[in-house]
């Protein structure tokens, strides 16, 4: 089997990048979700993707990951976006925390403490 230079190309990057195609839309990204005693973490698998490509956002009770991974290939743009969303509900929004390392995106959600009071009745 012989390829022209685009079809090699082509051939080249669904072989051995099978996850990387032109930008056309968000891809989900491989995710998992670990519950401690003390938090959550959430590890979310960015390999090839620079750290200012990575945009982490807290809407609301959710959770929003998403990156960009940019490449080039004889003048033609090949990439690929991804997206994850969590729902995150008693976490402590405050000390959310995130690490890159090795292509691994880890963000950290300390639970929050629940609150127990004792409620007074009154007589009336």
């Amino acid at each position: 089997m012989f390829l022209t230079g685009n079809q090699t190309d082509e051939f080249i990057i669904k072989t051995f990048f099978p996850n990387l195609t032109p930008s056309v839309g968000p891809v989900t990204l491989p995710t998992d979700i670990i519950e401690q005693e003390d938090k959550y973490i959430v590890a979310v698998d960015i390999p090839g993707v620079d750290e200012k490509d990575i945009k982490i956002e807290l809407l609301s009770d959710h959770l929003h990951i998403s990156a960009e991974r940019k490449l080039s290939v004889d003048s033609e743009r090949w990439g690929g976006k991804g997206k994850v969303a969590v729902r995150v509900r008693d976490v402590d929004q405050e000390k959310i925390s995130a690490k890159f390392k090795n292509g691994t995106l880890s963000v950290e959600l300390p639970k929050a403490g629940k609150i127990r009071r004792t409620i007074a009745i009154n007589s009336l």
